[in-house]
């Protein structure tokens, strides 16, 4: 007898989304025991346009007779977070097991059966706090299974167990407890380097993240993660619609095997090798995150730009006259343009290794890095404790993030204007 839990689908303005999301539950090889689809209200400000997107996605929801199914509206706008939690905690009041999906985040057929199938089985495992939906593209070691255990949630189609979400706590303080602790503040350099920042957008309003807090909650218990090697959610919100999605999707392999039955673990244990695997993965993984970074830096270069010789100046002051530059990407490219006029641009470090000349200059990788390289400015200066990481076995170095230099040059051009 496999597990009673309800699905919640939340959605908002999204009829093209909702629409797919519904018929991936329409064709799952076990239909939803219990649909409750969610919607969020429409704010005052709301635009005509978006008002009327509403009303389409409404009507969609209010169509569904394929499955046992209760439409939520609330009455006025609770933004992302809010409507996921109290639609999380209101479902728990009747449920002792929950599959969320979000209205990007379209189920294959097996989805279904898949979470109920890992519910039943890890019901009693103290250690075991979520099932995901979606795999991670990292190549994690085949185990004979279909799935593998892990530290981290993925929110893109999941489930869980009323006892296991009573440990969601959404405490901006949460990363400190877990930093007084020197077990868990690995098990958190492993799984989650990416979610202080995020929970500093939280408070910023550029995001909106439940999810970084039931992260942070399960591994504040050192929780595990069962997750399938291949993944049986398709999210289609990488189009510029998502409130976090941004446009660039991750690469993903689906599971669209019609498969009779999964293999899962027996043992509720952490992959092996998992530090190793995971090394690089959470670093910074969201795109909006990095993406804002590099659009502050742009607009940093820009202003020195404009300070012509700015750059010399600094130079003349911190008698550095020759650099390396991390990173490689567009900002990279940016920058060794603009220190190539006036510094000597002694090598690139990047990780892509398929790059081993740029413009004449020798790229190379971290753990080539010269001892005595001197100044290198890191360009993905968001990352820098990964970056030390890396590059803490090599002496008579000096690493800057890109953002803190670029505010060097500008206070060194400040500061001879003021004496001029």
């Amino acid at each position: 007898m496999m597990v009673s839990a309800a699905t919640l689908l939340f959605t908002y303005c999204r009829p093209k989304h909702t629409r797919e999301v519904l018929n991936g539950l329409k064709h799952s090889t076990i239909l939803p025991e219990r649909l409750i689809i969610y919607q969020d209200g429409i704010s005052e400000d709301t635009s005509e346009d978006k008002i009327k997107l509403w009303k389409e996605v409404n009507s969609i929801i209010h169509g569904v007779n394929w499955c046992e199914c209760d439409v939520i509206e609330a009455k006025k706008n609770q933004g992302l977070s809010d409507s996921i939690v109290r639609g999380i905690n209101r479902a728990f009041e009747y449920f002792d097991a929950i599959i969320v999906l979000e209205d990007d985040c379209v189920p294959q057929p097996t989805f279904i059966e898949f979470m109920l199938k890992s519910l039943e089985k890890y019901a009693n495992a103290p250690n075991v706090f979520c099932i995901n939906g979606s795999d991670e593209p990292v190549e994690v070691i085949p185990n004979g299974y279909d799935a593998y255990f892990m530290g981290r949630i993925n929110s893109w189609g999941w489930a869980t167990w009323k006892s296991k979400w009573r440990s969601f706590d959404r405490n901006y303080r949460i990363i400190k407890e877990i930093r007084s602790d020197n077990d868990l503040s690995k098990w958190l350099d492993v799984w989650g380097r990416d979610l202080e920042a995020t929970l500093h957008m939280n408070v910023s309003g550029e995001t909106d993240s439940w999810a970084a807090f039931w992260a942070l909650s399960v591994m504040k218990r050192k929780g595990l993660c069962l997750s399938p090697y291949k993944s049986l959610v398709n999210n289609i919100g990488f189009d510029g619609t998502g409130r976090h999605c941004g446009c660039n999707k991750p690469i993903s392999e689906l599971d669209e095997a019609a498969r009779k039955d999964f293999r899962l673990p027996d043992n509720a244990e952490v992959i092996k090798n998992y530090e190793v695997i995971f090394d690089n993965y959470y670093n910074w993984i969201d795109p909006l995150v990095r993406e804002k970074y590099y659009t502050d830096v742009l607009i940093k270069w820009i202003e020195v730009i404009e300070k012509e010789g700015s750059i010399w100046k600094w130079s003349k002051k911190t008698r550095v006259n020759q650099v390396y530059v991390w990173g490689l990407g567009k900002v990279g490219k940016v920058t060794v343009k603009e220190l190539g006029k006036y510094l000597r641009v002694n090598g690139i470090i990047d990780r892509n290794n398929s790059i081993i000349e740029y413009c004449s200059i020798r790229v190379i990788q971290p753990q080539d890095i010269p001892e005595g390289a001197g100044t290198i400015v890191v360009v993905p200066g968001y990352d820098m404790k990964n970056i030390y990481q890396l590059a803490s076995s090599v002496g008579g170095i000096q690493l800057i993030p890109i953002h803190n230099f670029l505010e060097q040059v500008k206070d060194t051009w400040n500061e001879d204007k003021a004496q001029e």
